[in-house]
C-alpha cells in the first residue's frame, strides 16, 4: 500500500477525531471516552480481544476489508466513505505493507487514548502518531 501524502494523513487525523469515542467504545470498561486508562492489564486484554475479532480471517493482520467492516460496525451512525475508511487504514498501516499487524494495531488505539485524554483537558494536536 502506498504511502499517504501529508494533506491525506491530516484528514485521516480528522475523521480519526470524528470516530474516536466510538472506537473507544470498543474497548469497554478498560478506557473510558476521555482516554483514562482504568488497568492497564485489562486494556491490553481488550486490545488484543479487539484485534482479534477484527481479524475475521485469523491470519494474525487485519487488511483493509476487515478494517472496513469493523469500522462500520465500529463506528456506526457515523458516514466513513471507502476513501475515508483507507486514509484511516494507511495511517495505521505503519510499515505501509496494506495489513495492520497487532503492534500497529496497538500503537493506533494508544495514540486514541492519548488524544482522547488530550482533548478532554483542553489539549489538542500533540500526539506524534497521527
Amino acid at each position: 500500500m502506498a504511502k499517504i501524502s501529508l494533506g491525506q494523513a491530516k484528514r485521516a487525523r480528522k475523521l480519526w477525531q470524528k470516530a474516536r469515542k466510538k472506537f473507544l467504545r470498543s474497548f469497554g470498561s478498560a478506557v473510558d471516552e476521555k482516554g483514562h486508562v482504568k488497568s492497564e492489564d485489562m486494556l491490553h486484554e481488550k486490545i488484543k480481544e479487539v484485534f482479534e475479532m477484527y481479524d475475521t480471517d485469523k491470519n494474525g493482520t487485519i487488511e483493509l476489508d476487515e478494517f472496513r467492516n469493523a469500522m462500520i460496525v465500529t463506528c456506526k451512525c457515523i458516514f466513513l466513505s471507502k476513501d475515508d475508511v483507507r486514509a484511516m487504514f494507511q495511517v495505521a498501516d505503519i510499515d505501509g505493507d496494506g495489513k495492520l499487524e497487532f503492534g500497529e494495531f496497538q500503537k493506533i488505539v494508544m495514540s486514541q487514548i492519548l488524544e482522547a485524554e488530550q482533548a478532554s483537558q483542553g489539549l489538542t494536536g500533540l500526539c506524534a502518531l497521527l
